[in-house]
């Protein structure tokens, strides 16, 4: 979850978590509520880094249901915002998948 979810979220924050799933398996990450700030991704975003491809995407704005899985077995994901304007943030949950 963002930093004191459900209240918004505070200016200026960075936050990391790295997820570890056993060898051979995946990463999927359920985000049950996603809302940010706003579009711009410069203000607050989350950021999922699959670290043994190399790979990563960014998030910021609103999704319903957004599910997002690794290629590999670790993952960082990282939550940055800046001084725009906070929304309630985002709340996840995680699980371990074989890998394809």
């Amino acid at each position: 979850a963002s930093p004191g979810f459900p209240a918004p979220y505070d200016k200026h924050k960075l936050c990391m978590t790295t997820i570890v799933a056993p060898p051979t398996f995946t990463v999927q990450i359920n985000f049950a509520l996603f809302q940010l700030g706003g579009q711009d991704c410069d203000k607050a975003a989350v950021t999922i880094y699959d670290e043994e491809s190399g790979g990563k995407d960014v998030y910021c704005g609103a999704y319903s249901d957004l599910i997002w899985r690794s290629n590999g077995s670790k993952v960082k994901v990282v939550f940055a915002s800046s001084d725009g304007k906070n929304g309630p943030g985002y709340i996840a949950s995680y699980k371990f998948l074989p890998a394809p």
